[in-house]
């Protein structure tokens, strides 16, 4: 093993009891999700994985499918989400390791069907709901669109449907996660008048968790505050405020 000039030391136990006391949170029917995009917040890939896998945690969101496979080889059964995009020339990985990939348009849609059809398998797929980040996602207006083709393919699978909140951790103004709130909700009644049941319905952060339980859906996303860190000064006077455990 190389020996480096820096380095970080992650302490366990203290990663364990961010997760234990996070999971203290959720609404009875949500499932735990960290977060381990940009190598885990630069706290390692590998090693905060590893922690959480010790820790009970069996469902982990990254930004790409190279990350995914990573965590593939970790966790063979393990939830895996890419939030990111994913080149439609690495579909086919996500198909062979079970990596169930966040889309949001008719083209992305039509080659995850081509490709999962090609293999005899089927690809889990999350629909991801533009509320108000303006950063990807389908408008709710045009969720029925998408409905209508996921009602033709025969290989993708509606597994999850999701959004993102743009500054949830605003907690003293929170209008505006409150529209995209509203908006996301919407989205989800078109696709269950649909005929549609998602088993992961998540837009829930860090900030989210804590403050917010009214969003938690089946599933939540456990960002920042898995490694300690308060999504916002706002936040964690909101937590002294409301006399939280955290």
């Amino acid at each position: 093993m190389h020996r480096y000039r820096t380095w970080i030391e992650i302490n366990e136990r203290a990663l364990a009891s961010n997760i234990e006391t996070l999971r203290s949170m959720l609404e009875e029917q949500a499932r735990f999700c960290v977060v381990l995009k940009a190598n885990a917040y630069g706290h390692g890939f590998k090693e905060v994985a590893q922690i959480c896998g010790r820790n009970g945690v069996d469902a982990f969101a990254v930004d790409n499918i190279d990350e995914a496979l990573e965590l593939r080889g970790l966790f063979p059964s393990a939830l895996i989400i890419v939030l990111g995009y994913t080149l439609f020339d690495r579909m086919t990985d996500a198909v062979k390791h079970d990596i169930h990939l966040t889309l949001y348009d008719k083209e992305g849609l039509a080659h995850a069907e081509v490709v999962a059809g090609a293999l005899a398998r089927s690809l889990n797929v999350h629909l991801k709901i533009e509320t108000g980040t303006s950063r990807q996602g389908v408008f709710v207006d045009d969720v029925e669109d998408l409905l209508n083709d996921l009602r033709r393919m025969q290989h993708v699978s509606l597994s999850g449907v999701s959004t993102h909140f743009a500054n949830i951790e605003d907690s003293g103004n929170p209008q505006y996660a409150t529209m995209q709130f509203g908006k996301f909700q919407e989205a989800i009644g078109r696709i269950h008048d649909y005929g549609f049941t998602p088993e992961f319905i998540h837009c829930a952060c860090s900030a989210a968790i804590i403050i917010y339980p009214d969003t938690h859906g089946t599933l939540v996303r456990s960002g920042i505050s898995t490694y300690g860190i308060w999504s916002s000064d706002l936040v964690a006077s909101t937590v002294r405020d409301r006399h939280l455990k955290c």
